[in-house]
């Protein structure tokens, strides 16, 4: 015996959003799907077209360079004086 199919009420019929190249993903051999690479593509084209950013100066790239190596070098910072003061607390706390 089949079982008839389900009914839904409030089902009309459209598609929100197809997922018939969904597909469970290899974690030790990636592949990849030609036809999703080509709309990937032609996606970026269409954003970068639309939301480009002037091109900046040296001086800005410098300023921008700058600027995330102090921010690298400042959190690098913190963390070692974190672990000096950590290894002076136990040196000083063992000691005695």
């Amino acid at each position: 015996m089949k079982r008839k199919p389900l009914e839904y009420e409030d089902d009309d019929g459209r598609t929100i959003a197809d997922m018939s190249e969904v597909r469970r993903r290899n974690l030790f051999i990636p592949q990849t799907n030609p036809r999703m690479e080509e709309s990937k593509r032609g996606d970026r084209k269409v954003e970068s077209g639309a939301s480009q950013n002037p091109p900046l100066n040296r001086k800005e790239t410098r300023s921008f360079i700058f600027g995330a190596l102090s921010a690298g070098l400042l959190i690098a910072l913190v963390f070692i004086v974190a672990l000096g003061l950590a290894i002076a607390l136990m040196l000083f706390f063992w000691s005695h």
